[in-house]
This record gives C-alpha cells, sequence and structure tokens, in this order.
C-alpha cells in the first residue's frame, strides 16, 4: 500500500551510435558514479527469451542493468527497504530513435536474476563482486513480489490526464470471442476462433466479482465490444479501461458492429485520445503481445509495441502482456491484479501481486508509466456518475470582432452553471450560448448533476422539489426549422418528453422546470430567423427555464464557432458566451516548437497559457527539447500579458521539472497578481512538501480570486468544503464554479443553512430569510459568476 515502498531509480543511457550498447546509472540527485563500460544488447538477445537459452539472456541482461557501479547501490537500497517494504524500481528508458531496431523497453528485463532479499552476507558478497556469478538463491525482477518493476518513459505530450482526482468506475471491454480477418495499415491479420469460448469470457466476469462491494464499480461495454462501444462508455470518465482480447499490429481487435463476432481494428492511437480525452489514467491491455515484442514490417521502420507508444503518447500508466498469454491466464491475474487495485494497492504492486499466474509461461505482465508519476489512483469512496466528455468550458466576453484568447481564470463546469442560480418558477426563461466545435452530448451530464442534487436533498423536512430535466433539440435535423407548438417539438426531442407544463397542477409535485439544448451548426446560426424563432422557445407551454444554444462546426474549427458564438450572444443580449475546453493536446492549442524564438515564441506560449493542462504540457515539452525552463529573458523586448504571467507562475508551483525553483524566482520578479503571490507564500509554507500537503483555513476561502490561484497551483485540498461547511466563503462558490460537479458537492449544497440554498436556487424563496445575511451573500454570487474583463 502507499507509504510501503522504497524504491530505486535506473536510468538506461546510450552513449553512442554503432552497435546497440547502455550504460545503466542509479540515479540519486546529483550523485553520479563514474560510468561503467557500455553493456552491448541487441536484437539477437530481445529473441532469446522463451528459447533454449534463457540463461543466456539473464546473465547478459543482468551484467547490462547491474553493471559495477550499481550493483553495490541496489544491495542498499534492498538491505535498507525494511522487512514489510517492497522496493520498487524505475527504469528510466531513452526516446529511442527511428534509426534503432528495437526499443530497449522490449527486452525482458523482468527475467533478471538478483540475491533473495533474504539471501545471506556471502551470496550479495559474489554477487557484487562477480559479474558472471549466478546468485543462489535468487528473486527474478519479474516474479517476486518484494520488487516491481516500472518502465517509466518520457511522455511526448499529446495530452495531459490527472492522477489526483478519485475514480470510482472501472470499465470492461471484452472481445474474446471475435475473430476474422482484420486489416491493418500493413496488411491483413486473421484472428483464430478461441477453443473455449466459455474460458474467453471469464475475465470480466471474475472483474466484476472481485469489484463487487469495492469502492471501485465494474462497467462492462456489451460483449463483444466495438469500438464506437468502447468510446461510448469511456465517455463517462473512469479510473481505469481492462480490455481482454486480440492485439495485432497497433492495436486491439474488436467487433465490427454490435451482436457480431467479426474482426475490425481500433487503432492504438485512437484509443490513446479517447483515453486522453476523458481523462483515464490506467489502461489494462490483456491481449498477447501488447507490451512487445513488436512485428518487423516489410521494409519499414520498427514500430514501437502499443503499450509503449500510448504510455510515450500520454497515457499515464498503461499494463500490458509481452508475449502469449492464455484466456485463463488473463482471468486470473484480472480478478488478482484488479482486487488489489481495490485495495488501494498501487498499481506496481498489485501486478507483482498477480504475475504469479504466468507461472510456467514465457509471458509477463509489464507496467509503463510516465516519469515520476505516483504509482496510485485515489478510489471514490462515492461513485458518481460523471459527465461524458469534457463540460469543461471558458466564459469569454461578448464583443470582439476577432476571437480572444480564452482565461483560464474563468474556467466553468456547463453542469453547475446552467444549475445553480437559475431561475425559479414563474420567472422568464434565460438563455446562454456554448461554442462547441465537436457537438458533444450536454443534456445528459447536466441531468446526472441535477439528479444528484435530488439525491443528496432527500430527507429531513427540507421542501425538495423534483429535478429539472433537460432535453436536447438538433435544429438541422429538423430541417433547420424551429417546431410550430408544443406537441411538434416534443415529437422533435432526442429522447421521449415528460411533460412539465408551465402552470403546474396544484395536485403535481414541485419541480424544478425544464431545460433545452438546441443544437445548431455555426454557419447556418447566423442566418437570418434563427435568433427570432429562439425567443419564441418560451412561449410554448412548458415550464422552460434555461434554453442553451449548442454552435458547432463538422470541420471542428473554433474560430467560426466562437464568431457564430459571438453574434448569436449579441443578438440575444448576452454580454458573454461560454468555450467549450479543447481536447487535451490539441493540434495548435500550444504545441512547442523547438525552432520558435521572440514573437512566435511567445504567440505560442500565449496560446498554451488558455489552459493549464495545456501550459503544463508546453512547459514539459520546452524543458525536454531544450534541457531547461523558459524564462522572461526568453521574451527581451516583449510585454509578457500579465494573465500569462500569472499562468506560468502557477505552472511552476504544481511542477516537478528540473531547474523549475529557478524559473519560478525569474518569473516571480515579472508582477504577478496579489492572488498568485498569496499562491506562491502558501507554498513556501507547505508542511509537508513530498506530500503536497498545506495548512490552510477558512480564510484561504474569503476571496474567490485567491481561491482559484490556490486551486490552480494544486494546493487547494480536495475536501475544501471543511473549510467551509455552511458556504458563506465567497471562494468556495468560486472552485464550485470551475469543478467538476460531485456528489461531495451535492451533500455539502445541502448541508448548508436555508439562506445559500435559496440563492443557489436549490429551494423555493419562502420570503423568511435575514437580510443582512442575504447583502453577505451577494459576493457568493458574484464569486460563482465575476464579471469578465473589458472587451477594448
Amino acid at each position: 500500500m502507499v507509504g510501503l515502498v522504497d524504491e530505486l531509480i535506473i536510468q538506461l543511457e546510450e552513449p553512442g551510435s554503432g552497435p546497440r550498447r547502455i550504460t545503466a546509472v542509479v540515479v540519486d540527485g546529483d550523485d553520479r558514479p563514474p560510468p561503467d563500460p557500455p553493456a552491448r544488447v541487441g536484437a539477437a538477445l530481445r529473441d532469446l527469451w522463451g528459447s533454449d537459452d534463457n540463461e543466456l539472456l539473464r546473465t547478459r541482461l543482468g551484467k547490462a542493468l547491474f553493471p559495477p557501479s550499481t550493483r553495490p547501490r541496489f544491495r542498499a537500497a534492498v538491505e535498507a527497504r525494511g522487512r514489510d517494504k517492497k522496493l520498487r524500481i524505475r527504469l528510466r528508458l531513452p526516446t529511442p530513435t527511428g534509426e534503432q531496431p528495437f526499443s530497449l523497453a522490449e527486452l525482458p528485463w523482468e527475467a533478471v536474476r538478483v540475491p533473495r532479499p533474504d539471501a545471506g552476507p556471502g551470496v550479495w558478497d559474489g554477487w557484487v563482486r562477480d559479474l558472471e556469478r549466478s546468485p543462489i538463491p535468487f528473486a527474478e525482477l519479474g516474479r517476486d513480489e518484494r520488487f516491481t518493476l516500472v518502465r517509466e518513459v518520457q511522455p511526448a505530450g499529446r495530452g495531459t490526464t490527472s492522477t489526483s482526482r478519485a475514480y470510482g468506475r472501472v470499465v470492461i471491454a471484452d472481445a474474446t470471442e471475435v475473430h476474422g480477418r482484420v486489416d491493418t495499415p500493413s496488411g491483413t491479420h486473421t484472428v483464430k476462433r478461441p477453443g473455449d469460448r466459455e474460458a474467453a469470457a471469464t475475465d470480466s466476469g471474475l472483474v466484476r466479482s472481485v469489484l463487487d462491494g469495492s469502492p471501485l464499480k465494474a462497467d462492462a461495454v456489451p460483449s463483444p465490444a466495438t469500438a464506437d462501444t468502447i468510446r461510448r462508455w469511456l465517455v463517462a470518465g473512469a479510473g481505469a479501461f481492462y480490455f481482454g482480447g486480440h492485439h495485432v499490429e497497433g492495436g486491439l481487435v474488436v467487433a465490427d458492429r454490435p451482436g457480431s463476432t467479426e474482426a475490425a481494428l481500433l487503432d492504438g492511437g485512437t484509443l490513446t485520445q479517447w483515453l486522453l480525452e476523458f481523462q483515464v489514467p490506467l489502461a489494462v491491455l490483456l491481449a498477447c503481445d501488447s507490451a512487445g515484442p513488436a512485428a518487423q514490417p516489410d521494409g519499414g521502420t520498427r514500430p514501437l509495441p502499443l503499450a509503449e507508444r500510448m504510455a510515450r503518447d500520454g497515457v499515464p500508466y498503461v499494463v500490458a502482456v509481452r508475449g502469449t498469454v492464455s484466456h485463463r491466464q488473463a482471468a486470473d491475474f484480472a480478478g488478482s491484479f484488479f482486487a488489489s487495485l481495490a485495495a488501494e494497492e498501487d498499481i506496481d504492486v498489485a501486478l507483482a501481486a498477480s504475475s504469479h499466474v504466468f507461472t510456467g509461461s514465457t509471458a509477463r505482465p509489464v507496467l509503463y508509466s510516465g516519469r515520476g508519476r505516483r504509482m496510485s489512483i485515489a478510489l471514490d469512496k462515492t461513485p458518481r456518475p460523471t459527465p461524458p466528455g469534457s463540460t469543461d468550458a471558458h466564459r469569454v466576453a461578448q464583443g470582439s470582432e476577432e476571437p480572444v484568447l480564452p482565461d483560464e481564470r474563468f474556467r466553468v463546469s456547463v453542469e453547475t452553471r446552467w444549475t445553480l442560480f437559475t431561475p425559479d418558477e414563474g420567472q422568464p426563461c434565460v438563455y446562454d450560448v456554448l461554442a462547441d466545435p465537436s457537438c458533444g452530448d450536454l443534456a445528459e451530464p447536466v441531468n446526472e448533476w441535477e439528479k444528484m442534487l435530488h439525491r443528496a436533498g432527500r430527507g429531513g423536512d427540507r421542501p425538495l422539489r423534483e429535478p429539472r430535466h433537460w432535453y436536447t433539440f438538433d435544429h438541422d435535423a429538423q430541417g433547420g426549422r424551429l417546431p410550430n407548438g408544443h406537441d411538434e417539438l416534443a415529437r422533435a426531442l432526442v429522447e421521449p418528453y415528460r411533460p412539465r407544463p408551465r402552470q403546474r397542477h396544484r395536485d403535481e409535485p414541485p419541480h424544478r422546470g425544464i431545460g433545452l439544448v438546441v443544437r445548431k451548426e455555426a454557419a447556418k446560426a447566423t442566418l437570418p430567423g434563427f435568433v427570432r424563432d429562439l425567443r419564441k422557445l418560451p412561449m410554448l407551454d412548458w415550464d422552460l427555464r434555461m434554453i442553451v444554444v449548442q454552435l458547432h462546426d463538422p470541420g471542428k474549427c473554433i474560430d467560426t464557432v466562437r464568431r457564430a458564438a459571438d453574434t448569436v450572444a449579441r443578438e440575444l443580449g448576452l454580454p458573454e458566451y461560454v468555450v467549450k475546453a479543447h481536447a487535451p493536446g490539441g493540434e495548435g492549442v500550444g504545441g512547442h516548437d523547438g525552432g520558435r524564438a521572440g514573437a512566435a515564441l511567445l504567440d505560442s506560449l500565449c496560446l498554451a497559457a488558455t489552459d493549464d493542462a495545456e501550459l503544463d504540457r508546453w512547459l514539459s515539452a520546452a524543458a525536454a527539447r531544450e534541457g531547461r525552463l523558459h524564462v522572461p529573458g526568453d521574451f527581451r523586448g516583449l510585454k509578457v500579458p500579465s494573465t500569462v504571467i500569472d499562468a506560468v507562475v502557477l505552472a511552476l508551483l504544481r511542477a516537478d521539472a528540473p531547474g523549475w525553483k529557478a524559473a519560478l524566482a525569474a518569473w516571480a520578479n515579472e508582477g504577478p497578481s496579489k492572488p498568485v503571490r498569496w499562491a506562491m507564500d502558501v507554498a513556501a509554507a507547505a508542511t509537508d512538501a513530498e506530500e503536497g500537503r498545506v495548512t490552510l483555513t477558512a480564510d484561504d476561502l474569503s476571496d474567490a480570486d485567491r481561491a482559484i490561484a490556490l486551486d490552480r497551483a494544486r494546493l487547494l485540498p480536495a475536501l475544501f468544503r471543511q473549510l467551509d461547511p455552511e458556504g458563506l466563503r465567497p471562494g468556495s462558490w468560486a472552485l464550485l464554479a470551475r469543478r467538476q460537479p460531485t456528489e461531495e458537492d451535492a451533500e455539502w449544497l445541502w448541508g448548508m443553512v436555508p439562506a445559500p440554498r435559496r440563492l443557489a436556487k436549490l429551494e423555493p424563496d419562502t420570503g423568511d430569510y435575514d437580510y443582512q445575511l442575504e447583502e453577505d451573500l451577494h459576493e457568493c454570487r458574484t464569486a460563482f459568476r465575476p464579471e469578465l474583463p473589458h472587451l477594448t
């Protein structure tokens, strides 16, 4: 479990060209021993595993991984670990180049033998002195639970996935019954029909069984899984994605359509994109050779193994299999692994505890991770339905001729924006405009949040109303016209309509009315008549409280959508609109080019600074490419916007890249805002920097801008609600507006005194309230939706 693992970092370096040679170095701060002579590794060594020369393989890999200078350091780490601790070996791998015949990650490092931790001094002395000596008694790194091995890679930067949030869901995709011919970029492969269909389907059932009653909920995709159903299950968010089935060159074999067992290819790049977009930190691929060795295409460059490629593209943790695995082994491993995860074991510890199921075969489970990541995912003790896709957006002031860049200070979650502080019964319907190039589903996540609010409010004697129900109307699918009347609109909705008339019958339970999402292609939204028709919708006999105009573009062009959103917002008389947050790692949203300098580099930085996650990626890419973090001197003679200075300072506060302290000191001299300077002071006074814990009080939530700065710097604990249980601090409402809502948020809202609940429109106004308190709460309302900077 967390806290019961010691670590040793071994970095593999390739000192030069020519025959493949590597040097293994123990990384311990700035302490580096003199380099050992490089050890030769070749493609033949990779292919020895499973042959009659396993002993030769182990000897040569052992000499490469543990050269003379590394062995005493490894022994010291083993002896210092304590009786109940495990030793985690972080194997840092260099980034492969196109000229190299294979990746070092493909070598079976788990096969290396070292002395058992409980072996006597004589065994250890002999192993440290003699590179040719095979230790007896020995421990195999991939078999002994006292050791864990993590292949660490440097992500190339396609996106950023948080690993600090809490999770309560595992998506299970079973495609073991799929067979037939499947086309890949290099040709056609044939997947054989499973010999034992009953054994092939046991892994998903076993995972569901071991997770029953645990903090993790198993959510199975209909079997056999298709690419489309996998995506639809992933968009709801998950802590882990499990796939049981077959792997072919660069991807997974799935069913070509629902109910079919005919094969189709789910490309690994596509799966990676989904995992990044929907913030799924862990992928578990129980498919043969998903961790290598990779097949050599005819006449082409050897690709990376699927698991390594996914990790290098940004998936935080990838568990996969090196070699061939049977259906029974996959099922047993999956059951044991997820049982350990549900018991809150670290990922590598769970893998080590489960690797025994491969005894007797040459298959090995392996784990890839980004550099320096914690080996755990937090479990959500109260699982919630997570919205499909990102529902983050940025508020933008209406009125600019050209779209202005979003400001991360004004990030919002659309669920809270459209459910709290909204019109009550009998009040006029309000409008909002969302620029959403991808046109994702909006009604479902907002309905889930409404249901959570309703569940949390049950009990007691409070006047509880039925949740607001949201519907989607696709304007273009109806021939570009709004329906003529209530009945026609009801028939045109995406889902069945449950009547909620404007004039509620006295016997009908009170409810929060209806919300409507109107989807519209951006290029057609500015044509005459569209906004006029929108204004007619509240005249229908519906209790409409809010109408959201969701503008999209077939080409997913953000500028086209934003210009249309600005126009529609102006015609509706709105001072602002919201822009859907882009998918992580999208091209053109902060991509770093090492050739940029001066104004071009500043433009790239300004673009990245519109999104904290994108800025983290930008800075990481710059540091990896140039060996340092950018400082203000790189922009000499140019004016760096104050919002960009703030964003960079906050990014450095949450960074762990080498040299971040020096870079932070340089940027701190550029005059960051008061809230950001406050965050710097809080970070400097951290009581436990290793665990990221800081001492905060309710006063830190008394100012909305200060709370947002602390949140962006990741200095604010997840349980900030405990500092303000009554909801009387503006900073609490500022955080509620920008974070994805949870069950805890819903319970916090209902645990407040009545005045803030009425302010948030969670219950009707009875007229019995404290005027002074209502005046004090005006700051909370303002913090929930602060005034945007005026456009000039």
